[in-house]
């Protein structure tokens, strides 16, 4: 069992939503594959979707250095693709009396994706284990948008770039 959470672009945190579901993999001498299934389980959306993943991790022989490359699919229903990557007429409405007061804010036109999308993303993970306890982290992800995605008037750029790094201590 898994599960996210997730917040809708430039909306406030009221609009969080809990995704749940399962993930199944399968390891061997060649890698990691596997594959996970989420479903809204708010009612916000009402939406799914499924990812498939390989990876490969690389270390040294004291696993002080450990570093995972990875390439995956993720297919949305329409319904999360709407949620996530669509302007609602309610939203526009906010935008536009937003820009009454604040002219230079801009004002996305209604778009909703009528159909499910695929996204392909590439990622890699590196982590530094400083002693049994005590580790650092960096990962990144680009993934390629669907072009149902990419033909809403408010997305610039073909592509979505996550970055993170952290400490953390296991017990």
């Amino acid at each position: 069992m898994v599960g996210s959470g997730r917040f809708r672009a430039g909306e406030t945190r009221q609009k969080f939503t809990v995704d749940l579901g399962l993930r199944a993999g399968m390891r061997s001498d060649f890698g990691v594959f596997d594959a996970t299934f989420l479903q809204d389980v708010t009612g916000t959306s009402n939406g799914q979707e499924v990812i498939g993943t390989y990876s490969y991790t690389f270390h040294d022989q004291r696993y002080k250095w450990i570093f995972s490359p990875r390439v995956g699919v993720s297919w949305m229903s329409r319904k999360m693709t709407n949620y996530v990557w669509g302007v609602t007429q309610d939203q526009h409405n906010k935008m536009v009396a937003d820009n009454v007061e604040n002219s230079d804010k801009p004002v996305l036109p209604v778009y909703e994706p009528e159909a499910a999308v695929m996204n392909y993303f590439a990622g890699a993970t590196l982590v530094h284990r400083f002693d049994d306890h005590w580790s650092a982290f960096a990962l990144g992800q680009v993934t390629r948008l669907d072009r149902k995605i990419t033909d809403n008037p408010g997305i610039d750029k073909d592509y979505d770039l996550t970055l993170g790094m952290g400490v953390s201590y296991s017990f």
